[in-house]
């Protein structure tokens, strides 16, 4: 099994760069309770980059203090043995935060790993910002919504449509057990002639200016081409 030594996270936190701005994140799109955000975008190539995430904290971290958590990337899907001797003495899979230990189902429970995540990773075309972004599909609910539609007749080539992303926030609960809850639905929408000729364009002077969406299996700008 091949370990990817790559960090998107790191990639991804330097927001004021870049190579940062290049991330579509669901998470950052700005939903509140009071209102929706939403993104509309296209993929721009049919096939995405695939490949499993570890998460992980330098050794000793408290469950609760996730600032230093970082990714190890996969080929395929890691077992135990292989993740502990990737990640050595210097650092440990980081426990699930989300995770309440004080729910009648998980009492004399051991706190879980976070969960190892499958990732789908596509270039794609944003029509709000008009310009060529990355998409690390790391989320179960979306990527389900989008294989579920890659399922149906008519949406088998995902990238002849547009997709707009929507963020909800909404609390559940009654008193102090009142919890914030963030949702996420994709909706498909026609691509006309006009779109595709705007989305391939774009992609094009992506590829001409310098694009190596693979560079992120190594731990590369995607940016700038490697040398051999």
């Amino acid at each position: 099994m091949q370990l990817l030594d790559t960090d998107l996270s790191q990639n991804e936190v330097k927001t004021d760069s870049e190579l940062g701005s290049l991330f579509l994140k669901p998470n950052k799109l700005g939903a509140t309770v009071q209102e929706e955000a939403s993104t509309t975008f296209a993929l721009c190539v049919e096939e995405p980059l695939r490949y499993f995430s570890v998460w992980a904290v330098p050794a000793g971290t408290h469950y609760e203090d996730y600032s230093s958590a970082r990714t190890f990337q996969f080929t395929e899907m890691p077992d135990e043995d292989t993740i502990l001797t990737v990640l050595g003495g210097d650092w440990e899979r980081q426990k699930n935060n989300y995770w309440d230990a004080n729910d009648p189902k998980n009492r004399n429970k051991e706190r879980p790993f976070k969960t190892i995540s499958k990732v789908m990773t596509w270039p794609i075309y944003s029509f709000d910002e008009q310009c060529i972004k990355i998409f690390a599909l790391d989320l179960p609910s979306i990527r389900k919504q989008l294989l579920d539609f890659a399922a149906e007749e008519g949406y088998e080539q995902l990238s002849d449509w547009n997709w707009k992303l929507t963020q909800k926030k909404e609390l559940r609960g009654e008193g102090d057990k009142k919890r914030e809850f963030t949702s996420y639905t994709l909706i498909p929408k026609p691509q006309s002639p006009k779109h595709k000729v705007e989305v391939k364009k774009a992609y094009e002077q992506r590829i001409d200016d310098g694009f190596y969406l693979e560079n992120l299996l190594v731990g590369g700008n995607p940016l700038e081409e490697m040398a051999d």
